[in-house]
């Protein structure tokens, strides 16, 4: 995993502008996002066990945490993580030699080579034996996302990719339902080898919104039927707010048909409703990304702005996001600024969501400057200036205890985040944010947010520890994150894949729903 200087991830410059196909689209596709049971980390073994928070940090089997053995089968193993080297099963033929991505737009009347792999995508330059990857997203989807999460995923991909980076796809495109050049009459797998000419190693899909019309993929396969043996289906899940039921509806029950990676959001989620692994599957952790080379020129101007304004010269506690029943501690942090008792505090007004955009003619593919996107790009802009100036900016994990973007892009600004700590929060990052614990009171939190905003020596400190959260958590990252899952469900059948610490605890709760989200939590206070 390439370690980025520091020098160069202060000041961030505006990246050059990738030649992309004429025509190409945004992905919807919800990225894929992974789980595991056990981890390996940095310091390989060192263990850290709280029998109360549960913190594991280290290789460990789960089933030595105190409180959970019950859950666990005594042959528990040990998962490593291998992010070097990733190689394809891939033969195809004259699509392999070529270096150059084709600019050409894929539509109905324009002929097709059957032998061309990703014709009509993104072509690594340094190499054609990595993956072929496939990202899956209907027209509807690609067009209805509320924010930009999505977007700057697959602008990882994509970055990835065309830059040649160690270890990076060497296809990529992105197509579905009501793209130009789909085909309703064919099936979706058959759609797909005319789109490709060739078997991707995977296909991401995961939670959209549906197209009218568009195949049920709980009950229709979408795995090219000449292609089960190479091409692996990475099912990606959403948020479960619901309850557990819901939740496993969305993961397993039905799930996505013929899915052979379970992805993840948030690593509570596979203890939830997705252990033991079922047959077949591979239940893995993919974090949240942030987009730290935006293709965007506005973005980049503003994020080499944010990172190299000091602590010093930044203003005011800032608190980020809704306020509601779902985010106890924004309801504190909202009542104690109301009430001037943090230095500087204000509330930003959250944007609101992307309404969507319409576009009349549907289009062949992916594009990162995608016209008729720019609401969701300047309402991300809006975002990354806010943050910039701010000297802490505060939100909280919701009920759900997790870790929402709000911190990767509080690192990415160099905006000191104050917070109560999320369970999927590696220990390792844990130190480049100010604890706001969950059981505080107001003038206890007062107090924490007052004489951390005085000591900019020590918000300085923060803000470098953030800088390898960042690094972590990038979407280009992200990519070895899902390449990683893969060749290791290439390697065993069923288990467990998480590559980062994480925390397991009876304190999450489903905002929309009174059961508890880990069985064994059940009548626990």
């Amino acid at each position: 995993r390439a370690q980025r200087n520091l020098a160069d991830s202060m000041a961030l410059e505006p990246p050059p502008r990738v030649q992309l196909p004429g025509r190409i689209l945004l992905a919807a596709a919800s990225a894929a996002f992974l789980l595991t049971l056990v981890y390996t980390s940095r310091a390989p073994n060192e263990l850290v066990a709280d029998s109360d928070i549960r913190v594991v940090q280290g290789v460990v089997a789960l089933r030595d945490i105190p409180n959970i053995s019950t859950l666990l089968p005594v042959e528990s193993s040990i998962v490593g993580r291998t992010a070097t080297n990733i190689s394809s099963s891939v033969k195809s033929t004259a699509a392999q030699t070529s270096l150059v991505p084709k600019a050409a737009c894929f539509s109905l009347g324009a002929a097709i080579n059957p032998t061309e792999c990703f014709g009509n995508g993104f072509s690594n330059p340094a190499s054609t034996k990595g993956m072929t990857i496939l990202i899956y997203t209907s027209w509807k989807d690609y067009t209805d996302r509320m924010d930009r999460y999505w977007y700057d995923f697959t602008d990882g991909f994509v970055r990835s990719v065309t830059e040649g980076s160690a270890g990076a796809p060497s296809k990529l495109d992105v197509f579905g339902y009501g793209f130009a050049g789909w085909d309703k009459k064919l099936t979706g797998g058959e759609n797909i080898m005319r789109r490709l000419g060739c078997c991707p190693d995977a296909i991401i899909i995961g939670a959209r919104h549906q197209d009218p019309g568009e195949p049920d993929w709980t009950k229709v396969p979408i795995v090219p039927a000449e292609c089960a043996a190479q091409s692996h289906l990475v099912h990606v899940g959403g948020d479960c707010h619901h309850g557990r039921n819901k939740c496993r509806e969305l993961y397993l029950k039905p799930g996505i048909m013929g899915s052979t990676v379970i992805a993840a959001r948030h690593v509570q989620h596979i203890f939830e409703v997705a252990y033991p692994p079922p047959e077949g599957r591979l239940v893995a952790h993919l974090p949240f990304c942030v987009d730290d080379k935006p293709y965007d020129p506005a973005q980049a101007r503003e994020l080499k702005r944010a990172q190299n304004l000091p602590s010093a010269d930044r203003h005011g506690i800032v608190l980020f996001g809704h306020v509601g029943d779902m985010y106890p501690m924004r309801q504190k942090l909202a009542a104690l600024i109301k009430a001037d008792k943090l230095p500087g505090g204000r509330i930003n007004q959250p944007p609101g969501y992307s309404s969507g955009i319409q576009i009349k003619e549907p289009l062949c593919g992916y594009d990162p400057m995608q016209q008729g996107f720019e609401q969701s790009r300047e309402t991300e802009l809006e975002l990354l200036e806010k943050m910039g100036s701010a000297r802490i900016c505060v939100f909280d994990s919701m009920t759900r205890q997790k870790m929402v973007r709000k911190f990767h892009f509080s690192f990415l600004t160099r905006c000191v985040p104050a917070a109560d700590l999320p369970h999927d929060m590696p220990p390792q990052y844990r130190k480049a944010v100010i604890e706001l614990p969950r059981n505080a009171s107001e003038d206890q939190i007062a107090d924490i947010l007052r004489t951390a905003y005085a000591d900019t020596d020590a918000l300085r400190s923060k803000v470098a520890s953030g800088l390898s959260f960042l690094r972590r958590y990038s979407c280009q990252e992200s990519v070895q994150d899902v390449l990683g899952a893969v060749e290791q469900r290439r390697k065993i059948s069923r288990g467990v894949w998480v590559p980062d610490g994480f925390e397991i605890s009876c304190g999450s709760r489903y905002p929309f729903s009174s059961d508890k989200p880990l069985s064994w939590c059940e009548g626990t206070r």
